[in-house]
């Protein structure tokens, strides 16, 4: 992709996100009708914008500590099991500072988001 294309698509994009879900399709055909190869790219990424399990990062809470959580020797968690309002889906990889989960957060919100689990260190 070029540069002037990529510019292309990320102004539309910005100005797209802005638009109601039924004006987006018409500003993106309007806009494209020079290119109306990307008509369906920029469609597609505005879909997955969209998507409530979009973004997990960003969606992620602010840093949470669950004391009751707190185990003297580290083990993973299986799908299912259940910390505070967090239920666990599946582990995505894990290092020398812990664990990375897939969870399912019920409450404030339900929405999929990142759990990290820091192993216990003794001091």
């Amino acid at each position: 992709m070029n540069p002037e294309v990529y510019k292309f698509i990320k102004k539309t994009l910005i100005h797209a996100q802005d638009l109601s879900v039924d004006e987006r399709h018409d500003y993106v055909r309007k806009v494209c009708q020079d290119q109306p190869e990307l008509i369906q790219s920029i469609m597609d990424m505005l879909a997955i914008e969209d998507s409530p399990d979009d973004n997990i990062m960003e969606q992620a809470p602010i840093i949470q500590y669950f004391p009751e959580a707190d185990v003297q020797e580290s083990r993973e968690l299986k799908a299912g099991e259940k910390i505070n309002q967090y239920t666990i889906i599946k582990k995505i990889g894990s290092g020398g500072m812990g664990i990375v989960y897939v969870a399912k957060q019920n409450y404030p919100a339900e929405r999929q988001v990142a759990l990290k689990l820091i192993t216990q260190i003794p001091i």
